[in-house]
């Protein structure tokens, strides 16, 4: 059986960019407001999930290696979605004493906060950051034989240096006199 390439090319442009349409309309839902915060998280769940079907179907699995989409899938995940479920309880009292329970009052009102609408856009705009990647790849990185990685003398002692000497500096600018 002889596939159509070119129809197959054309079919994943199409689904990739509605998935990035997709995509950038939650991410300024998240920012602007338009639809419930709730409906918002899991929508994004959802288009995480067919960008992740998307490429095991087409082969790809570029997603596995892939920054912003690894970023942005563990910050909507653990972030919007577990939060969202799982903390997010309407029958506590939003005054709670700062004993015992401090922690949880911290925690209910980052649930549906604006810092979770923008961490949440963020990541949407790196979902649409990984999807317009992938029009750009042509490699599949199963398929590529594996190169020498060049080793540049004296790298490792540099960065330990670095790490060391930044550290004392950050600490000192990051606490109050």
């Amino acid at each position: 059986m002889l596939i159509n390439t070119n129809y197959g090319k054309q079919r994943f442009i199409l689904l990739q960019s509605i998935i990035i349409v997709f995509a950038g309309l939650v991410a300024a839902s998240f920012v602007f407001h338009w639809i419930p915060i709730e409906v918002a998280r899991y929508t994004a769940v959802i288009i995480l999930a067919t960008q992740f079907w998307f490429e095991i179907k087409i082969g790809q699995k570029l997603f596995l290696t892939s920054p912003p989409f690894l970023m942005s899938f563990i910050a909507i995940f653990f972030f919007c979605f577990l939060q969202g479920m799982f903390i997010y309880l309407p029958e506590i009292p939003s005054a709670i004493p700062s004993g015992i329970y401090g922690h949880l009052n911290r925690s209910l009102k980052a649930v549906g906060s604006d810092a979770e609408r923008y961490i949440a856009s963020f990541s949407m705009v790196l979902l649409i950051t990984h999807a317009i990647a992938i029009f750009f790849i042509k490699i599949n990185p199963s398929n590529k034989e594996p190169e020498q990685i060049k080793r540049i003398p004296y790298l490792r002692e540099i960065f330990i240096f670095s790490i060391y000497s930044i550290t004392p500096i950050h600490a000192f600018c990051q606490t109050y006199p």
